[in-house]
C-alpha cells in the first residue's frame, strides 16, 4: 500500500530513471496526486517542518525526489483516473471469449515446449 506521502521520503535519486511497477491501482489511490506530480514535473518537492538539533527550533526543510520515473500500474478496473490517464500508455488485455478460448487451446503446448513458439 502506497501512502499520500510515501514517495517524498525514498531518496533524492532512488527513483530516477527507474521504473516504478504497482500491482493493482487500488494499493496506491492515497498517492494518486504525487503520483501526477511526478509524471507532470519529473520531481517531487515536499517541503515539512523538522527541529534544528542545534537550536531546538522548528524550521521548514525541503525534500526532493528526481525523476524521470516510468510508472508501471496494473489493475483490472476498465477506467482510471481521468488525471492519470492522459499521463499514461493504456494497454489492454483482449477478454472475449475468442480470444480466451484461443489462450486455453495454446496454454498446454506452450507448458509442454516450454515457451511459446516463434512466429516465422
Amino acid at each position: 500500500m502506497m501512502t499520500s506521502a510515501s514517495l517524498f521520503y525514498v531518496g533524492r535519486e532512488e527513483l530516477c530513471n527507474k521504473v516504478l511497477a504497482i500491482a493493482e491501482d487500488e494499493g496506491m489511490q492515497n498517492a494518486q496526486y504525487s503520483l501526477k506530480l511526478f509524471q507532470s514535473d519529473k520531481m517531487l518537492k515536499l517541503i515539512t517542518i523538522a527541529k534544528d538539533p542545534h537550536s531546538n527550533e522548528l524550521r521548514s526543510q525541503i525534500r526532493e525526489v528526481l525523476g524521470p520515473v516510468c510508472i508501471i500500474l496494473t489493475t483490472t478496473e476498465h477506467e482510471l483516473d481521468a488525471e492519470l490517464e492522459n499521463r499514461c500508455l493504456i494497454l489492454s488485455v483482449d477478454e472475449d471469449k475468442a480470444q480466451t478460448s484461443l489462450v486455453h487451446t495454446a496454454q498446454p503446448h506452450c507448458l509442454l515446449s516450454g515457451g511459446l513458439p516463434i512466429a516465422r
